[in-house]
């Protein structure tokens, strides 16, 4: 059974630091992607893994893999639901939250922490503050930073829980069926911890590990996991702690998407992992060489598409807020306050009701 997490356990569990967080503000919808004019088209054909429900006529799974620098972001939208993997470090929030915005996306019917490294959950407080989140899936697995205790006591302050998913728990996302895979076990590693899931959408399929290395990936296939994949978003950024051979050959993909920042201090992607993806001869997708990955599935086939402008959402230009939050202290003052907060440590509102239910006082010099 899924075992949910009582937030304030954690919360207790922790010593309490400095609260900070990420910002989001007011979106602007973008331009729809054009799934029917693929742009350039790259088509993976269906393989033999098994297959989710009977895909609707002319409905599409679309999957954006975030350049968000040294990070992992995924953004999955089937229909009118909508599931994100990860988001980034903190230094990333006005760029997923534009996304969002650019989107036009309000809720979140799924959110995945894989694993409570900053560069995989930097700005899930930001939003969790900004956008809905109907179901939250993390790992059991406690970090000693400042950025998993204020997520924790976000969490908490709106009396949330998050599912730890166990090893074949399936959940769906529109006509798409998402398939937890791991951990299978208890890791003293964080990475190792990483949750993996595979989405099957039609004939196609993806796979996700998070930061999983080696040893976790031989416990995914000792557990009997299907893990073949045509798209397989490579482990841990393309180091070569992740991607075993013998791992790879069981997945099986066609394509590889590696999300990593650009001269970045690990040298990911490795050269090792770069071989193995070169000797098999998959198509290779990379954020830091090409930014935003856009890949559309319709059941049959994959596509790489144009990825359209997401810059347009959740931005400082665009944003029309009438009152403004002070991540740190929860106070919250009008936008035209002389006591605002630094830009960094930012929440905006567009209504008082949105802010006082969210937790943020009043501030008594410019909110009466």
């Amino acid at each position: 059974m899924k075992k949910k997490i009582l937030l304030f356990l954690f919360v207790f569990c922790l010593c309490i630091l400095p609260l900070t967080g990420c910002m989001g503000q007011s979106p602007t919808p973008a331009k729809e992607p054009d799934v029917s004019n693929p742009a350039p088209p790259i088509e993976a054909e269906g393989s033999d893994t098994e297959t989710s429900e009977e895909v609707p006529t002319g409905e599409t799974l679309e999957v954006y893999f975030l350049d968000v620098d040294q990070g992992d972001s995924t953004l999955l939208r089937q229909g009118d639901k909508t599931m994100l993997i990860d988001t980034g470090e903190r230094d990333q929030r006005d760029k997923v939250l534009a996304a969002l915005g650019a989107l036009n996306i309000d809720a979140l019917d799924i959110m995945v922490l894989t694993h409570p490294h900053t560069d995989h959950m930097g700005c899930a407080q930001a939003i969790l503050e900004t956008v809905e989140v109907r179901d939250l899936y993390m790992t059991d697995f406690i970090a000693d930073t400042s950025t998993f205790e204020n997520l924790l006591n976000t969490i908490a302050e709106q009396e949330m829980t998050f599912t730890v998913p166990e090893p074949g728990s399936k959940v769906s996302l529109g006509a798409a069926e998402i398939t937890f895979l791991a951990p299978v076990r208890s890791y003293d590693d964080c990475n190792d911890s990483s949750i993996a899931l595979k989405v099957v959408f039609g004939e196609n399929s993806f796979l996700f590990t998070g930061d999983a290395e080696i040893p976790a990936e031989m416990d995914i296939l000792a557990s009997g996991a299907d893990v073949s994949a045509q798209v397989l978003h490579a482990g841990h950024h393309g180091s070569s702690t992740s991607t075993d051979p013998v791992f790879f050959a069981e997945v099986d993909p066609e394509i590889a998407v590696i999300s990593c920042g650009r001269d970045n201090d690990y040298g990911h992607p490795h050269d090792e992992i770069l071989e193995l993806f070169e000797d098999a001869a998959i198509t290779v997708y990379r954020t830091d060489l090409e930014g935003t990955i856009l890949l559309a599935a319709d059941g049959d086939r994959i596509q790489r598409m144009e990825t359209p402008d997401l810059s347009g959402g959740f931005t400082s230009e665009a944003m029309d807020a009438a009152y403004v939050g002070n991540i740190n202290s929860k106070v919250l003052h009008t936008s035209t306050c002389g006591s605002l907060p630094g830009e960094q440590n930012r929440i905006y509102f567009s209504t008082l009701d949105a802010a006082l239910n969210s937790g943020y006082k009043p501030h008594a010099g410019c909110i009466k």
